[in-house]
């Protein structure tokens, strides 16, 4: 079963394939970091890090002017267009073309391509959650009494040992 990053990168490949006029497709998180971008590039940094702050701003406008939830800003260059996608709260699609390009099909071939790649990040995400009854989990063993367990116990080291022993707190506030 293939990882997210080959299914983010087939994602982007076929959207690069369908649509000609489309230079560079990217994913990047909320936080400006790249996730995956096809084809690879120097300046992938910069194009995460610029993505993040132009959704951020989108967000922002949508919010204050009360128009619901952004799902796309669209940015128009001499020398191309850019399109960023909101893939929901932690990623967003980037779209970097040509100019002259057909505007018509890129934003059909978008909303095929946004669809797979949030389907895609919710999997991996539901792979990704924890298996629930923690709890349940640390009382079994606690209830299995080793020798070896209680003698980790006392190894244990919390926050509020360190703040107890005077070493301020832990995030250094």
């Amino acid at each position: 079963m293939p990882g997210i990053a080959q299914k983010l990168q087939q994602i982007l490949e076929g959207l690069l394939k369908r649509v000609p006029d489309v230079e560079r497709a990217a994913v990047v998180s909320s936080e400006g970091l790249m996730m995956m971008s096809v084809p690879e590039a120097e300046d992938e940094e910069i194009l995460a890090a610029l993505s993040s702050a132009l959704l951020f701003q989108g967000e922002r406008v949508v919010e204050e002017l009360r128009k619901g939830t952004m799902e796309q800003i669209f940015v128009k260059g001499r020398d191309g267009y850019v399109v960023v996608e909101n893939l929901g709260e932690d990623a967003a699609l980037v779209v970097v073309t040509r100019p002259g390009g057909k505007l018509g099909l890129l934003f059909l071939e978008l909303k095929f391509t946004v669809r797979d790649l949030k389907q895609a990040l919710e999997a991996e995400m539901q792979e990704m959650e924890p298996v629930s009854g923690g709890e349940e989990s640390v009382e079994a063993v606690e209830e299995l009494g080793s020798p070896e367990l209680e003698e980790m116990k006392g190894d244990v080291t919390t926050l509020e040992d360190l703040e107890k022993e005077g070493e301020g707190d832990f995030f250094g506030a």
